[in-house]
């Protein structure tokens, strides 16, 4: 009885260890970057171990081992904002005159972008004026006699007092008339215009919003671990999707000194010259920041490659003997850095040798292969 209990517990007792007997399954790096678990089992090889025993050769798509020159870089995104941009306010309560420049329109630095209404300030600087002109001819007067002791000094301190006075009182509503007119401390475009003539402001009371992006910039974040490779005067290349065939160029302005907590990234601006008028700000863009050139460095598609544990594999095709039959073979190669598109070969393979980039899912070693593109 117990003899049979373990005979049938054996089964059981035996699955655990078949399994872990297996051997990993390998995975495919795709064109886009992504890993995926692939099947080798190609069916079963015939005699001469060059494919199928049955069926058409596996169509597949190839590309030849190319030397080429490899760039390392970062990537990220972020959006297009002014090189500068402020809300410029009413500096006084009052009644909007004028407002001369319209919504989308260049403005000048200096440039007045709207002013309050002045009659009757004016009335008054007018006499301000007037009065300031006699407080300080009178003082002049009685001081040239004072000087000549033909003026008491009751009579000179008099005189100054009220020169003085008149003069402050000028220079009081000199700078009140100033304080009436909003002008553009750099040049720029008026994004917005928020009042009208006749409108009332308060003082501080936002006017318009002025823009410059005859220079913009891009508030990218990069993670914490890319931090090295990212500093002020690194050339960026930009894209963005309102113009698809063109690219920008810029370069790094600002590095940002804090990790944020949550995200693990910090901040880094590029700035980018935009005369053109090209960029809008609220555009969305894409940053990438070339890190390190490689010239003459073996590459295939980072398609190619795949992965069982630590090791790195490839399909190459091969002539079956001395006949015209295709075949795959598997061959272990030592990946170097990872461009955009291509990884850097350091061993394995050599220049114009073809490898499988599309259709080795199910391929096995000496698979009868069909080529379906042009790989030149």
């Amino acid at each position: 009885m117990n003899k049979n209990l373990l005979l049938s517990l054996l089964p059981v007792l035996m699955a655990p260890l078949l399994l872990s007997c297996r051997k990993p399954e390998p995975q495919w790096v795709t064109p886009s970057g992504e890993t995926v678990a692939v099947s080798l089992a190609g069916g079963e090889q015939d005699a001469a171990g060059v494919g199928p025993a049955a069926g058409e050769p596996a169509p597949v798509e190839t590309e030849a081992v190319r030397i080429t020159d490899l760039e390392t870089s970062l990537n990220a995104s972020g959006n297009i904002i002014p090189w500068e941009s402020m809300l410029l306010s009413a500096k006084m309560p009052g009644k909007i005159g004028t407002a001369p420049v319209e919504e989308g329109a260049q403005a000048a630095k200096g440039a007045v972008i709207a002013e309050l209404e002045t009659q009757d300030l004016s009335i008054e600087l007018a006499k301000a004026r007037t009065e300031a002109a006699g407080a300080r001819a009178r003082y002049k007067r009685i001081k040239k006699l004072y000087d000549a002791s033909a003026a008491t000094i009751t009579q000179f301190e008099s005189a100054e007092s009220a020169y003085k006075g008149a003069a402050s009182a000028l220079s009081s509503l000199d700078e009140k008339m100033a304080s009436a007119r909003i002008t553009a401390p750099f040049a720029g475009i008026v994004s917005k215009k928020l009042v009208s003539p006749g409108s009332v402001v308060n003082a501080g009371q936002p006017v318009a919003e002025l823009v410059d992006i005859s220079r913009v910039k891009i508030d990218a974040g990069f993670s914490e671990i890319e931090a090295k490779h990212i500093e002020k005067g690194r050339k960026a290349q930009i894209s963005v999707d309102a113009f698809p065939d063109q690219k920008f160029e810029g370069e790094v302005d600002y590095v940002g000194s804090v990790v944020d907590p949550l995200t693990r990234t910090f901040s880094a601006k590029i700035a980018i010259d935009n005369k053109a008028n090209l960029l809008k700000a609220g555009m969305s863009a894409r940053v990438r920041i070339v890190t390190g050139t490689y010239p003459g460095a073996l590459t295939v598609p980072v398609g190619a490659l795949l992965r069982e544990g630590e090791k790195s594999y490839v399909f190459a095709v091969e002539k079956a003997g001395e006949g015209a039959a295709l075949i795959a073979r598997k061959r272990e190669v030592e990946a170097g850095i990872p461009g955009r598109d291509v990884v850097q070969l350091r061993s394995g393979l050599r220049k114009d040798e073809v490898v499988v980039v599309r259709g080795m899912e199910k391929l096995s070693d000496g698979a009868r292969v069909r080529i379906v593109n042009d790989h030149r």
